[in-house]
């Protein structure tokens, strides 16, 4: 086993990587692997790969590892799927994989694969060959699963009648919303399963039920992507099976049966609507159309003549004609269900089981039996995977996944929680490398998201190859099914996925130890992604914190350093008592928090994900990795915060006007304590903004500088228990079940203020006049605007301090440089002792400058001037709405102050840059641009910017700024000094 053996080599050997350089992972994207190392390990292991598949003994008898069940021979067997392993494939491993693969019979252990199959074929006199030769007429040893494709040991459980029930209902649903909020509330919320091997029929169902509650409920799909039977790497064949190679007659003795085809029926007339409704390839223009080659139609006729339950010979009869006829020329599922007659026919035969007919109304079973899902009692423990972030490129040019988060669950005693093993829970990310074919409703805009989970890996079937970290000689690692969440249940931007490994007790993994996890879809990954998962070392834990709290991803932190300081101060005294913070350009370290206590910064987090498309989605729109910046978030205080905010930037804080500062202790004690069953409590937020109040200025803090609001309240951020946290969307998150939200609507106790015009107006005088309603004079202005004022007198004083400790001395050392007498007054060679730290401190400083800061003083390379000139560019193009190249006074103060949020979002390009314009226009009331446009427009002055006005014209303007700005402080220095100079 070669494979397994040099993985173990590369954790064993003494090699930099921890996480095993076989599969090139790092500890950090940043620290590359050892290239040549890795080509050796693939090398090897692809070599094994393809000598053990070519290599069988006569006649098909392959070699297996550990055989477990009496072979049997068989001609001619129907083929379903083919499963490569990461390890030897043993006949536990591949019995596994059979029983997770719907329709399967038989299976197959050779090398690294697991073959499976629906039938074998009985052994019959050959008179000669046949068209395929030799092979044809051998038989293969294949090992029975002994347990029957129709099997649903759910039927038997008090819990499997309340899921019974609900897929009922869900049968009699129209809208795609409905069906979403049922999958998640009713406890449905999973695409694939360990327990799927127990009712494969049953799992099959909740799997067409997610295709279809994605396709009825996501607007923005292209059709060809609508249902993800058209994704051409899901050819959903063991589904097809159930249909083809198993008798319907059995299929029907279990209630799910009737619902499986209750399900394709709903699927089949959705797909042939939205074909015919979108001009694509349609299914057949009228019943009975298909001729010779598939009439699904009169099949379901000859079923309905009988009246009831049709007899098992008439139902074996129409099996034969669906199987014999050309329906599935390609073996996949989604050519049967548009096959002429199709939803006809399954609608015929869920009838035929008893199912209620689509628009019958349905009663859920109550019975809730034991409790399957997650108990306010588990114990959840945080792990560490060595890294921000793992990543692995599974499908060569394909897919690549990536690991975020891992942590331990340990089930409750009693209330059904020993019947749940201990799981092994991780956060994965999966990407196409190349554009996905479908679009997304993302900021309210049909277009690409570059930053959201590949949709198709949601219906992909898992499996966890897990084994210690120092594995004895003769351990064979296990091989389970993942529970997999669909996260597709929720409004875009698809984030990252939420998947499970059991752990048997039986397994010989000790949970408390470190572990190596690998995980992939054996039948379409090419390469498993591998982390190894440990226990994070004491000194990071301690006591649960009652707060803490998940910002969105943030940036130009620098340029906001007090704004920043301000938030964390008011909101620590508050209670929250830990940040992580994701800044996106290296500025969070800029701007002083790298050593703020109870702060850990994720500093640059696109390049620590390691992906070049995500990167140019960051690029693209500076908050495209929320979703996955805050998940991660999340999952890496599981089992250290008791409760997490998602209070996104400096310019939300969380206000009471009734209790003050005491807020989050009251509404802790009051309302996150009420009830253990509640797991998300949502809090309104309301816009603040407009004129600065008379009297502030532009150092007050937001508290003080905007006291009017516009009164709309709206909902905008959570506060969740991260133990139960699955994924972070926007303004809400999404708990496991039974887990509930509560949406917490009382204002005065405790709300958020939103500074929407913080950085600067979103908008001129009319969007200013919203702001109309002011606060009372003992308002949050008072009690913490002055609090915070002090604060920050503090913080100045500290920063005059350093201005004579550093800023000084480089501006001295620049003036001796600028007139030639650097190397008279040091000496020749004496650089490398007075700059020491100067020379850190410039090298840092350099890296925390704004991308067009460093394109204006000459500081930056070729790429990144190419990118702000591209970015310039390409936002000239946007505002040009009448395509004559040049920007009139109405298009640049479109361009300049944008109106809407969606149209602030669109110019995150430039803010990513550092050109705040509508600040700019905020600081001169310049609400036309008509200083602006004056400022652009060079000779010959036409009154209209054109390309190069644009773009050299606003480099010159952050020029300027840069140097008012740097001057100001000198200023400043100059007057606090008395006495010398004049």
């Amino acid at each position: 086993n070669s494979w397994f053996l040099v993985r173990r080599a590369s954790r064993r050997g003494g090699m930099s990587n921890p996480l095993g350089t076989a599969y090139g992972l790092s500890s950090s994207p940043r620290h590359a692997t050892n290239m040549a190392m890795r080509r050796a390990a693939c090398s090897v292991a692809h070599l094994t790969l393809v000598l053990l598949a070519a290599v069988e003994l006569p006649f098909g008898f392959a070699k297996t590892h550990n055989s477990e069940e009496r072979a049997v021979e068989c001609w001619r067997p129907t083929f379903l799927t083919r499963a490569t392993l990461p390890v030897l494939a043993s006949a536990s491993h591949c019995r596994e994989v059979c029983r997770q693969t719907a329709g399967c019979s038989f299976f197959a252990p050779e090398g690294f694969r697991c073959d499976s199959f629906s039938s074998c074929g009985q052994k019959r006199e050959v008179a000669g060959l046949g068209p395929s030769g030799l092979g044809e007429l051998l038989p293969r040893a294949l090992q029975p699963l002994g347990e029957a494709p129709h099997r649903c040991a759910w039927d038997g459980e008090r819990w499997g009648a309340r899921r019974l029930g609900l897929a009922r209902r869900a049968l009699t649903l129209h809208g795609g919303g409905e069906l979403q909020r049922l999958l998640i509330e009713g406890g449905l919320d999973f695409a694939h399963s360990s327990e799927f091997g127990d009712c494969p029929v049953g799992g099959v169902t909740l799997r067409l039920l997610h295709v279809w509650a994605v396709a009825s409920y996501h607007h923005g799909l292209s059709t060809n992507l609508a249902f993800a039977f058209e994704s051409p790497e899901l050819p959903f064949i063991a589904e097809l099976s159930l249909v083809l190679d198993v008798e319907w007659a059995r299929l029907l003795e279990s209630p799910w049966g009737g619902l499986f085809f209750g399900a394709l029926a709903r699927v089949s007339e959705g797909l042939c609507q939205r074909l015919a409704s979108t001009n694509q390839v349609p299914c057949a223009a009228a019943e009975g159309a298909g001729g010779d080659g598939c009439d699904l139609a009169a099949v379901a006729a000859e079923l309905g003549a009988e009246g009831g339950r049709p007899s098992e010979e008439t139902l074996r009869r129409a099996r034969s004609r669906v199987t014999s006829q050309k329906c599935t020329p390609g073996r996949q599922l989604g050519e049967l269900l548009r096959a002429p007659g199709a939803a006809q026919l399954f609608r015929q035969l869920a009838l035929s089981a008893g199912a209620p007919p689509p628009d019958a109304a349905s009663e859920v079973d109550g019975a809730d039996g034991e409790v399957l899902g997650w108990s306010p009692d588990d114990v959840v423990e945080p792990r560490s995977i060595g890294a921000v972030a793992v990543r692995e490129e599974v499908v060569a040019e394909g897919l690549a996944a990536i690991g975020l988060a891992a942590s331990l669950r340990r089930p409750a005693p009693g209330a059904g929680g020993g019947t749940r093993p201990t799981a092994l829970e991780l956060l994965v990310f999966v990407e196409r490398l190349k554009g996905p074919r479908h679009v997304s409703g993302f900021f309210n805009e049909v277009t690409e998201n570059r930053c959201e989970m590949d949709m198709a890996a949601h219906f992909h079937q898992v499996f966890c190859v897990i084994s210690p970290a120092e594995p004895g000689p003769d351990f064979d690692p296990i091989v389970v099914a993942a529970h997999m969440t669909s996260g597709l249940l929720v409004h875009p931007p698809f984030g990252p996925a939420a998947w499970s490994c059991p752990l048997p007790q039986d397994s010989g993994v000790n949970a408390s130890n470190p572990m190596t996890v690998e995980v992939l879809d054996p039948t379409i990954w090419e390469m498993p992604l591998m982390m190894e998962v440990r226990p994070l070392p004491s000194k990071d834990l301690g006591e649960k914190v009652a707060f803490a709290a998940c910002p969105q991803p943030l940036y130009r932190l620098e340029s906001h350093a007090e704004l920043v300081k301000d938030w964390i101060a008011y909101h620590r005294r508050l209670g929250i008592e830990r940040w992580t913070l994701y800044d996106l350009d290296g500025s969070g370290a800029a701007a002083g928090l790298g050593g703020e206590p109870g702060v850990e910064l994720v500093t640059r987090f696109p390049e620590e994900l390691g992906s070049e498309r995500l990167q140019a989605g960051n690029a693209w729109n500076p908050i495209c990795l929320e979703a996955i910046a805050q998940t991660q978030c999340f999952w890496k205080y599981r089992g250290r915060a008791k409760w997490v905010t998602t209070l996104h930037s400096f310019d939300e804080f969380v206000v009471s006007a009734r209790h003050r500062f005491d807020a989050l202790s009251v509404f802790n004690s009051s309302v996150l304590s009420s009830d253990r069953q509640v797991a998300v409590v949502r809090l309104p937020a309301v816009n603040y903004g407009g004129q600065p109040s008379q009297g502030s200025t532009s150092e007050a803090p937001l508290v003080q500088r905007f006291r009017q609001h516009d009164g709309r309240l709206y909902w905008h951020i959570v506060f969740a228990n991260p133990d139960v946290v699955l994924s972070v969307n926007t303004t809400n998150a999404r708990v496991g079940w039974p887990f509930r939200h509560l949406s917490y609507w009382e204002p005065e106790a405790l709300r958020v203020n939103h500074y929407v015009d913080a950085l600067g107006a979103r908008g001129g005088p009319r969007v200013a006049a919203q702001f109309r309603h002011g606060e009372p004079a003992r308002s949050m202005a008072a009690w913490a605007g002055e609090w915070l004022a002090e604060l920050r007198d503090k913080r100045r004083a500290l920063a005059l301090a350093r201005v004579d400790r550093l800023a000084l001395p480089l501006a001295v050392l620049g003036r001796h440089a600028a007139l030639g007498g650097f190397g008279e007054s040091f000496g020749e060679g004496a650089s490398e002792g007075p700059l020491g730290d100067l020379d850190t401190a410039v090298a840092e400083a350099n890296a925390s400058l704004s991308p067009v800061a460093r394109v204006v003083l000459g500081l930056s390379g070729e790429a990144e001037v190419r990118r702000v000139e591209e970015a310039l560019a390409s936002a000239f193009r946007a505002a040009d709405l009448d395509a004559d190249a040049a920007l009139g006074p109405g298009e640049l103060r479109a361009l300049a102050l944008p109106e809407g949020w969606e149209a602030q979002l669109r110019r995150r390009d430039l803010h990513a840059l550092g050109i705040y314009l509508h600040a700019w226009l905020a600081e001169d009331l310049d609400w036309l641009a008509a200083r602006l446009l004056e400022a652009l427009d060079v000779a010959p002055c036409d009154g209209a910017i054109s390309l190069e006005e644009w773009s050299r014209g606003i480099l010159r303007l952050c020029l300027k700024r840069e140097v008012l700005a740097a001057a100001s402080l000198f200023a400043g220095r100059i007057a606090s000094m008395d006495g010398f100079g004049g």
